[in-house]
């Protein structure tokens, strides 16, 4: 579906609350050639006159560029988004975007939309975002905010605006103990996916929280869940991508077996649909990527995707799943499936 955004301009969406249920509207948007933006609204934006600025520019160097020299100042004050075609498909534009300043990468309108709605906080409650000195969240409000906002910045320590505790880590912090926010029970079972797009022979990358590097979907189960729904609920949660597992690349267990990670193998179920591009406290987002590229990229670790990549692609195939005969003591709570 075409986006509805003007190419190879900058969108300066107003704070504007009577347009909080459609900030997309064409009256709570400023449209103007790129090089216009800093000579003409750099007062406005330092006001926080705007909540977000939308890069739609042809080039993906361009658009990364054009955030890094002219709209680096703004990112206390604005959202910045880069919208482009590559958005899930480029790895390292997607990296170097964020380092530049942007906020979010994507090419749907419809995250665009969803995301500034959560991006207009109604300014009626007391608390002050540590990480940009944005004010008037609701408790709430600041949970969804940091994350949205400040998803691929390092972890600040800080006394929290709403409890008054010091923490080490605040994003982590306001996420599990603050609004809707609940304390994550430590399983020590890993469910974690290599997943590839059979088309191209792509594989599937998140970009990790607090810029940690691109690493392969997965994470902790959540008590009650076998390995397979765990593994399965990561992928959408981390990488927005709904999966069918094939089989097993690796098991691994400690000496006492209280810690245990299944790498699984993995297709998209839909190889069409394009991954999440949304911040979240989950992940940046993700994206497909080459073998070949993973050299130039910053990985959170590089064992399993230089590993098993690799061993895909050479045709080798996973084992089925079934858990082997000396190991199933340790796959009774929770099981493989």
């Amino acid at each position: 579906m075409a986006s509805q955004l003007p190419s190879n301009q900058v969108c300066l969406v107003n704070y504007d609350l009577r347009f909080i249920d459609n900030p997309l509207d064409n009256d709570n948007i400023t449209t103007c050639p790129a090089t216009n933006v800093v000579t003409e609204y750099h007062g406005q934006i330092l006001h926080r006159k705007f909540i977000a600025a939308i890069v739609k520019l042809e080039a993906s160097n361009s658009c990364v560029d054009f955030v890094k020299n002219y709209l680096s100042f703004s990112k206390n004050f604005v959202f910045v988004i880069i919208f482009h075609k590559n958005a899930t498909e480029d790895p390292i534009f997607r990296w170097n975007a964020f380092s530049a300043g942007a906020n979010m990468v994507t090419s749907s309108d419809g995250v665009v939309d969803r995301v500034l709605k959560k991006a207009m906080c109604k300014q009626q409650g007391i608390f002050e975002c540590p990480y940009c000195q944005m004010r008037g969240f609701e408790e709430e409000e600041l949970r969804t905010h940091v994350p949205l906002y400040h998803e691929s910045q390092p972890s600040i320590a800080c006394v929290c605006p709403v409890c008054s505790l010091r923490t080490h880590n605040f994003s982590v912090h306001i996420f599990y103990e603050h609004g809707s926010g609940q304390r994550e029970v430590k399983t020590g079972c890993f469910g974690i996916c290599v997943v590839q797009r059979p088309s191209d022979k792509a594989f599937l990358m998140v970009q990790e929280f607090q810029s940690s590097g691109y690493w392969v979907p997965g994470g902790q189960l959540n008590p009650g869940e076998t390995f397979v729904e765990g593994a399965k609920r990561e992928a959408i949660e981390e990488a927005g991508v709904e999966i069918e597992i094939k089989g097993i690349l690796e098991i691994n267990v400690s000496k006492s077996g209280n810690w245990r990670r299944v790498l699984f193998f993995a297709v998209p179920a839909d190889p069409d649909a394009p991954p999440k591009t949304e911040p979240d406290f989950e992940s940046a987002g993700a994206c497909w990527l080459k073998y070949e590229q993973l050299k130039h990229l910053v990985l959170r670790d590089s064992s399993i995707p230089m590993t098993y990549f690799k061993h895909i692609l050479e045709g080798r195939q996973p084992a089925d799943l079934v858990v082997p005969p000396n190991q199933r003591e340790f796959f009774l709570d929770p099981p493989l499936m």
